[in-house]
């Protein structure tokens, strides 16, 4: 058995609305709650650390620090801030946040994800997605120097990492594509489901928020163009055409792309059953999965993604989009459909609506994938990782 280690736990320090706000919450929080040796840095300080670990009285096995400059979920930004320091000498992108880490005597570290930023201690590096390289002409991953950016950032970062944790297989294979097999290998950990959703589902069915419509689809994902909205209007199109069509619920904050959709909403005749929200609270969010007629995900990025996890712990059915890794993410507890295709999705929506029981064994599927893997089982899985890949070289070096 190895000594404990003092261990970084690094979120992204800019936007909590921002995309994976929500794992990065659940597992920073786990990894306070875990009963583990360890020492924990946890990077960045908030309010709600703070209140927890003076609940908790973990104050002994844990260490706080502020954030600093860098890093952001945005690589817009870090390339900002990389720009900034390489006009320095000698350069070294991304030293505020190491120095703190270092000054708070980590000696290893854990990036949840959002965060890509190489260090120069041991780290186990979280990979979400390699899109970039999967589907670069999205101009979200492309544009305005982001393809460089990422592509340089995600190089250091695999290439250094003491392990590389992702999602799926197909994840593992996208990564050895692309840069072929790190030198601190790829390991195999399901995103688990998010916490809150969890917590939901053993709560009483909230009640319908009187300005919901009766009947309505509903799609949560911020406006960027990978999100695919047009192809869920598209469908919403198909079913309107067949005189008895739900409404489409849209929330999530705009990326750049809300005007364009609205405007093919327009175009498509479908505009007064649209509803866009906006970004939405927890328990606004709880309310549309648990009324809603199903969830329609025909997101084309992946491997992983959250909200039909969120659907599947809260009972509302998922039509998704069949990407890399969706099949192994979701299995039988969803209706997978081409993601270009608004027939299939118009489809599979009627095709719910038509077989009541078909749809219940659907929901109960989803419900018991749910709750397989939560957050508390992939931080142990991690803090084992660490503890095996980490702790046996760590006391080589003073």
């Amino acid at each position: 058995m190895t000594e404990p280690l003092r261990i970084a736990i690094v979120r992204n320090a800019a936007d909590v609305r921002s995309g994976g706000a929500t794992i990065e919450e659940d597992l920073w929080l786990a990894a306070l709650r875990a009963n583990t040796p360890h020492h924990l840095v946890m990077y960045p300080t908030t309010a709600q650390t703070l209140e927890f670990v003076r609940d908790s009285g973990a104050e002994h096995r844990t260490t706080l620090v502020r954030a600093v400059r860098e890093p952001s979920l945005s690589t817009r930004m870090v390339r900002r801030a990389t720009r900034a320091v390489k006009r320095a000498a000698p350069p070294r992108p991304f030293a505020d946040l190491g120095d703190a880490l270092i000054g708070a005597g980590a000696e290893c570290a854990w990036m949840l994800g959002a965060t890509i930023v190489p260090l120069d201690i041991p780290y186990v590096a979280t990979v979400w997605d390699l899109q970039h390289r999967v589907q670069p002409w999205f101009p979200e991953v492309s544009a305005n120097g982001e393809w460089r950016e990422r592509e340089r950032l995600f190089t250091e970062y695999i290439g250094r990492a003491a392990a590389v944790v992702v999602g799926t297989h197909a994840g593992a294979e996208e990564i050895r594509s692309a840069y072929g097999e790190p030198a601190g290998g790829l390991h195999v950990l399901p995103l688990p489901t998010p916490t809150f959703a969890l917590a939901a589902a053993r709560t009483p069915k909230p009640e319908r928020p009187q300005t919901l419509p009766q009947r309505y689809l509903f799609y949560p994902a911020q406006f960027w163009s990978h999100k695919n909205h047009v192809t869920a209007l598209r469908a919403l199109a198909l079913l309107v055409s067949d005189g008895d069509a739900p409404d489409l619920v849209l929330t999530g904050a705009d990326r750049g792309v809300l005007d364009h959709v609205m405007r093919t909403a327009v175009s498509l005749g479908v505009e007064q059953r649209v509803r866009s929200l906006g970004y939405v609270g927890r328990p606004e969010l709880i309310a549309l999965y648990a009324h809603a007629e199903a969830l329609i995900f025909p997101s084309l990025f992946g491997p992983d993604n959250l909200p039909p996890l969120e659907a599947m712990a809260l009972g509302c059915p998922v039509i998704a989009a069949r990407v890399n890794g969706s099949d192994e993410q979701l299995g039988d507890a969803a209706v997978l459909t081409d993601p270009l295709d608004a027939a299939q999705f118009a489809d599979a929506v009627r095709a719910l609506r038509r077989d009541p029981v078909g749809r219940a064994a659907l929901i109960d599927r989803g419900a018991r994938r749910a709750a397989s893997w939560t957050a508390p089982d992939y931080v142990s899985a991690v803090f084992d990782l660490i503890q095996r890949r980490v702790g046996p070289v760590r006391a080589l070096w003073p």
